[in-house]
């Protein structure tokens, strides 16, 4: 916050990057999903919430990556014109390679992220196991991430036979598991941009997510994808089981998504937009 006032004195104007929605939606948002499932909710310390939105006053423009999540800044209060919107992009060369055999023949659900309330992996841990007891295909799900301490136990308790913990992966064995699975699927509560969907995307997989990560502007409803309510156990485990028993449906949304990460999302999109945004800020001064 000290090098806005200082950038500021010798006439350079600021801008802020942030990843995610604005800081008090975003804690309102936890507050209340922890609430609901019964775990306790550490907020973040009130000085860093409060030295945050003092950076988002005194700078000159704020950067966001979704639509969605700019009308969090302009709900609390926050000036339309400083808030910026510019999804990010993904380098398309690392991922699409051949599909290896699904040797186990049985549809593979991929989750990538922290493991934990934000990205709704409780929700969708319940809309998994709803699917394998109402179904006689048993989709394998497959959680790749650090698994946050606060859910630990009730991850392991939740989860069935069908759930797979990684870990945390990078490089080519994260690549391996985009190429291996047949869908993605990411309900997160609240988000900016995740890479992992347009890295799920590059890899020619289907998307089931919600709105508040970003879905709606990204993924067309039943063209790439599903988007669906966060926190809604139901709509989720129904857009699973859709792509899930319908191959030719996930076929069919391969083929857009691959259109539509190669149309707008790559590196050079991202670039791009943003150079455009800096000299639309700097031609206004």
């Amino acid at each position: 916050m000290e090098a806005i006032s200082v950038a500021h004195d010798k006439g350079i104007q600021v801008a802020l990057e942030r990843g995610s929605t604005h800081i008090a939606h975003q804690s309102d948002v936890l507050r209340n999903a922890h609430e609901e499932i019964g775990i306790p909710y550490s907020p973040p310390v009130p000085e860093i919430v409060e030295r945050e939105i003092a950076e988002y006053e005194r700078c000159d423009a704020i950067f966001v990556p979704t639509a969605f999540a700019a009308r969090t800044f302009r709900d609390r209060g926050v000036d339309a014109q400083k808030v910026h919107v510019n999804p990010y992009g993904v380098d398309l060369r690392a991922y699409g390679g051949p599909k290896p055999e699904n040797v186990k023949k049985r549809p593979r659900i991929l989750f990538v992220g922290s493991v934990g309330v934000r990205k709704g992996v409780p929700w969708l841990l319940k809309a998994h196991d709803r699917i394998s007891a109402r179904s006689s295909i048993q989709p394998e799900l497959r959680l790749v991430g650090p698994v946050d301490g606060a859910i630990k136990d009730l991850a392991r308790k939740w989860a069935g036979d069908n759930v797979i913990f990684t870990g945390a992966l990078r490089g080519a064995a994260l690549i391996e598991e985009y190429n291996r699975a047949d869908l993605f699927c990411l309900p997160s509560l609240e988000e900016g941009f995740p890479l992992s969907t347009l890295q799920a995307m590059a890899a020619g997989l289907p998307v089931i997510t919600t709105e508040e990560a970003g879905g709606g502007e990204i993924i067309r409803d039943g063209i790439e994808g599903r988007v669906v309510p966060a926190r809604d156990v139901e709509k989720l485990a129904d857009a699973l089981s859709e792509l899930i028993g319908t191959r030719g449906t996930r076929e069919k949304m391969t083929e857009a998504v691959l259109a539509r990460v190669r149309s707008d999302y790559t590196i050079d999109d991202y670039i791009d937009r943003a150079i455009r945004a800096y000299r639309q800020i700097l031609d206004s001064r």
